[in-house]
């Protein structure tokens, strides 16, 4: 399972790369809905949808997320 390693650091990010949360999902090629569930962390992300938002990041998986154990 994918979880982030910090919701406040990651909503942080998003916040100071110039985006909302709608504006950064459109420019990640996510749905809204799901970039609020993952920034909520009541959603894993799917391993593609991890490497897009790492991608609009312009950061390293681990620097986000975290794989742990089911």
């Amino acid at each position: 399972m994918i979880i982030l390693k910090s919701k406040s650091e990651f909503n942080e990010k998003i916040i100071k790369l110039g985006f909302s949360k709608r504006s950064f999902a459109k420019s990640s090629g996510i749905s809204e809905a799901a970039l609020i569930r993952i920034s909520n962390g009541k959603q894993s992300p799917r391993p593609e949808t991890a490497i897009k938002i790492c991608r609009a990041m312009q950061a390293d998986f681990d620097s986000i997320f975290k794989i742990i154990g089911d």
